[in-house]
């Protein structure tokens, strides 16, 4: 017994139709998930991405707090340095030779000038530093005269404030810095300095 064969009598272009649609049906879920599952990763890598930029702002926070602090600490570590040197030239000077800590001060200071110094002659000497009150009596002290040459005005003027800075100094006075000739500006210098009492 033969079998009888179906025929399509459909057109080909709606045969073409429907399975555009079948295939739609069945790549339409798979294309929907596979949105869904890219937005779910792009905010999980923005949602990331956030964490991060925080923690870098408040890293960036706290380390700047640090370079603060350790700024601070540099300058207190520098301060107390200071201190150090001070009490401890107060302390040379307590002792029976004067004139060689004060000798130190001056040396310290020509090693801080910058340029080129040389000292000529160092004295010390007496002298008289009004005190105030009524009569205006006077009050013996000590004082040092330090003459020399450099090599221009600058190296002076550094010699002079590198003294001024000294705690066992009370007045530095430059009295005097001419040139020998106008060829040269090699200058001489003398610089008067009284004791802090």
């Amino acid at each position: 017994m033969k079998t009888a064969k179906r025929v399509n009598l459909l057109p080909v272009e709606l045969l073409r139709r429907f399975e555009h649609r079948r295939q739609a049906r069945r790549w339409i879920p798979i294309g929907a998930a596979t949105v869904v599952l890219l937005g779910f990763g792009q905010f999980a890598l923005d949602y990331r991405a956030g964490q991060a930029a925080a923690a870098h702002a408040e890293l960036t926070v706290r380390t700047a707090q640090l370079l603060a602090v350790e700024r601070q600490t540099q300058q207190l570590q520098q301060d107390a340095q200071r201190i150090r040197q001070t009490l401890q030239q107060r302390d040379a000077l307590e002792q029976a030779d004067v004139p060689l800590a004060l000798l130190q001060i001056v040396a310290s200071a020509c090693k801080s000038r910058g340029g080129e110094l040389r000292i000529d002659s160092y004295r010390m000497e007496e002298s008289a530093s009004a005190a105030a009150g009524v009569n205006r009596s006077t009050t013996p002290g000590k004082r040092i005269i330090v003459t020399g040459l450099a090599n221009d005005a600058l190296t002076v003027s550094r010699f002079v404030d590198a003294l001024r800075a000294s705690a066992a100094l009370a007045d530095v006075v430059l009295e005097a810095s001419q040139a020998p000739d106008d060829q040269t500006a090699t200058r001489t210098f003398h610089v008067r300095c009284d004791l802090a009492n």
